[in-house]
C-alpha cells in the first residue's frame, strides 16, 4: 500500500522544467528520462534524482542501462538495492 502511494505522489506532481520524468518506479526499479550530455557520463542531475528515488523506500540507486532515445535524450534504468 505504501508503495501505491508513494507512486501516486510521484506522478502526481508531473514533470517540472528542473525535474525528470521518473517512469515506472515499482519499488525496485524504474527509469529516468532525461537530455544526455556529451561523453556518455551520466548527469549529476540524474544521479541526484535516482537517489532521492530509491531514498524514499529506504535503498540506493544502481545505474544498470542508458539507452539512447534520440541526438538530445536518453533514458537511464536503474534499480534499488
Amino acid at each position: 500500500m505504501k508503495y501505491a502511494i508513494l507512486a501516486a505522489m510521484l506522478f502526481a506532481n508531473g514533470a517540472s522544467a528542473n525535474e525528470m520524468p521518473v517512469l515506472g518506479f515499482n519499488g525496485f526499479s524504474f527509469m529516468v528520462d532525461a537530455r544526455k550530455i556529451r561523453g556518455g557520463e551520466t548527469p549529476q542531475t540524474v544521479i541526484d534524482r535516482a537517489g532521492a528515488v530509491c531514498g524514499s523506500v529506504g535503498k540506493s540507486a544502481e545505474l544498470q542501462i542508458t539507452e539512447e532515445v534520440s541526438d538530445f535524450r536518453a533514458r537511464f534504468y536503474y534499480i534499488c538495492l
